[in-house]
């Protein structure tokens, strides 16, 4: 799981901020296919699949990811 959070913040130009109570190594592996998505929102299905949720700083690229 953090190898595709990194990966979609990267192509989404996105700042992260992980919420210390997040473990994200326990996080199953992803297998998913989306199409004609931005990085944005492929990170957004992928966090709400595993009860997780992203928050977005109005007019920033910096986003935080904490549990629903």
């Amino acid at each position: 799981m953090p190898d595709v959070i990194r990966t979609l913040a990267r192509e989404g130009d996105l700042k992260v901020r992980i919420d210390p109570n997040v473990d994200l190594e326990s996080l199953p592996g992803v297998t998913i296919r989306l199409t004609n998505l931005t990085a944005l929102e492929a990170l957004e299905t992928v966090l709400r699949s595993n009860q997780l949720l992203l928050v977005k700083r109005a007019g920033t690229n910096l986003v935080g990811i904490t549990t629903k």
